[in-house]
Order: structure tokens, then sequence, then C-alpha cells
């Protein structure tokens, strides 16, 4: 994940790891959890519930997260998705994201 956080400047999440869990899903809507963590596996930020929606075309998702931010992407190939995350709160921020299916 690379980011820029207003008054924090760009940052390279590089060895951390982004985890999203679909829990639940009907059709093309699902539920499920975001979490992240460090590279010796200590949880970054807690787990935050989220939703999403997959396109009509089956390549666009857009996710919302609990208490702020959004996320619009891409499903780029059957085991892999780009997701940009925007949170407009203080401080705002934006990062972009590659997640890949286990």
């Amino acid at each position: 994940m690379k980011s820029y956080d207003y008054g924090m400047g760009f940052n390279d999440y590089a060895g951390y790891t982004m985890t999203l869990a679909v829990i639940e899903q009907q059709d093309r809507v699902f539920s499920g959890e975001v979490s992240f963590t460090a590279q010796n596996g200590t949880p970054i930020w807690g787990v935050t519930p989220c939703a999403g929606v997959i396109g009509r075309d089956g390549k666009e998702i857009t996710i919302v997260e609990n208490e702020g931010g959004y996320s619009f992407g891409s499903l780029i190939a059957p085991d892999e998705m780009e997701i940009i995350y925007a949170d407009g709160r203080d401080p705002f921020s934006i990062a972009i994201d590659s997640l890949k299916k286990n």
C-alpha cells in the first residue's frame, strides 16, 4: 500500500499486509472485515467492518468501511484486485492497494 496522508505526507507500507475477509455475500453485495498487520503479524489497526458491491461488469468493486473511508477498484486477474482508498475526514488520506486471493 502506498498513500498520502495530510500532515504526514507520502507513506509506503511495504511489508504490511492488508486482509479483506468476505464473511457474507448475496449476489453482488457482500460484507466483511478489513485488517492490517505488520511483518511480524502485529495488528496495525483494529478490524474494521465493511460492505461492498461488485459492479455489473463483474470487475468493478466499491467498498465502504465503518466509521469512514471508501474504496473503489477493479479485479485485474482472477485472484487479484487493485483498490483506491479515500477518506475525506480530517486529516484526509488516499491510498492504492493491491490484494491477492489466498
